[in-house]
């Protein structure tokens, strides 16, 4: 790993607002990007892809909160910098990725209602994130009450360069089909170049973290593939 560089887009007019959430056994480290109130729209919620950075979506989030939407970033369970209550990393798959959304939905409500806000909620997500947001607008819980839907590059299927196989795609299914099988973290890299075709956030990328030494959950794995074909046909 190279010495970290500086950011490649630090937030000029509105910053971001770190908090921690605890919902059930979850604690989500979020960030908001709070709209002015005089030109306040609606609140966006922003669904990261497999081991995303919030860093990385600075200029898309303030040039939304600057158009008055409020921008919601929050870590998904076993990313980023949220733990569990007895601070493990903890493992997510389809129950809990959806269970999350279902939690963040609800606590954006109550918090916009306290604020003497209308509950205008809009889902936007980007590839795996993206895969979840297609299906939520399918079958979420809350689905009637989101304003809208947006997926950029969602995780349908998988680039025939990073897709591990069939072969390997059953076996991992089969090894999920035990429960203590699900569990088992195992290398899942990922090609930086793959993430990012901006050399100035690629070199970044690559200077806070090793996206080929990534590790993983057989569920996680599992069930992003699934979700994606799952949206496929929906």
């Amino acid at each position: 790993m190279t010495t970290t560089i500086p950011l490649p887009y630090t937030c000029k007019e509105i910053a971001p607002v770190e908090t921690d959430l605890t919902l059930d056994d979850c604690v989500f480290r979020t960030y908001t990007w709070n709209a002015s109130k005089d030109n306040w729209k609606g609140r966006v919620i922003y669904i990261h892809g497999y081991r995303d950075r919030h860093e990385f979506i600075y200029e898309l989030a303030e040039k939304v909160a600057k158009t008055g939407f409020d921008f919601f970033y929050f870590y998904q369970r076993g990313e980023g910098e949220t733990r569990l209550v007895n601070d493990e990393k903890g493992v997510s798959d389809d129950y809990y990725a959806y269970k999350g959304i279902d939690d963040i939905i609800e606590y954006n409500v109550g918090h916009l209602k306290k604020k003497n806000l209308p509950p205008k909620l809009h889902l936007m997500g980007h590839s795996m994130g993206g895969g979840l947001t297609l299906n939520y607008a399918c079958h979420g819980k809350y689905k009637t009450e989101i304003k809208s839907f947006s997926a950029t590059d969602p995780l349908i299927l998988l680039h025939k360069d990073t897709y591990p196989g069939i072969f390997v795609e059953l076996v991992v299914r089969a090894i999920c089909s035990f429960k203590f099988g699900r569990y088992k973290r195992v290398k899942s890299p990922l090609r930086a170049e793959f993430m990012t075709a901006d050399p100035v956030y690629l070199e970044y990328l690559n200077s806070i973290t090793n996206p080929e030494g990534l590790d993983g959950a057989f569920v996680e794995t599992r069930d992003f593939i699934l979700r994606g074909k799952k949206a496929a046909i929906s």
